[in-house]
């Protein structure tokens, strides 16, 4: 039985599309240890945020305009220019702040971009929404979803 059960649960899972974008936070001090924070963002704008040990903290759905907005963000993202500019500071986690990675799936495979690697512009329209719409994320009603205007 828990064969089949591991076999049904891998099967529906190889199916799923991958993601559309992830954020993941590390460092600063939390009262166990190390912060983290993980929000995972599925192509049908699903979301998952996780915190310290993997942690549910909410589930929701991003509203159809944001999720169009940083998808046509994605496709006109130049990421060999962006990776082109290394981060050469001290990364803030070295003195309790925090690293950003940003992950993202596009058509040529997924993006990986933490923000003490690369020095990010984050000027630009995807890091913008992103920001925004993981901000919205931290700061959803409990129904998930976001409680500004």
């Amino acid at each position: 039985m828990l064969n089949f059960l591991l076999a049904l649960t891998l099967s529906a899972s190889a199916g799923a599309p991958p993601f559309l974008f992830k954020t993941s936070d590390a460092g600063g001090l939390c009262p166990h240890g190390p912060c983290s924070s993980v929000v995972v963002v599925q192509s049908d704008g699903s979301y998952v945020w996780t915190g310290l040990q993997g942690a549910l903290m909410r589930k929701g759905k991003l509203p159809p305009a944001t999720l169009k907005a940083i998808a046509a963000a994605l496709s006109k993202t130049d990421f060999k220019a962006v990776k082109s500019r290394p981060f050469t500071e001290l990364c803030p986690t070295a003195y309790d702040g925090n690293e950003r990675t940003y992950s993202f799936h596009t058509k040529r495979g997924e993006e990986v971009l933490p923000s003490c690697k690369y020095a990010l512009d984050k000027d630009l329209p995807l890091f913008k929404l992103v920001d925004k719409a993981v901000a919205d994320v931290f700061s959803a009603g409990p129904e998930g979803k976001p409680t500004g205007p």
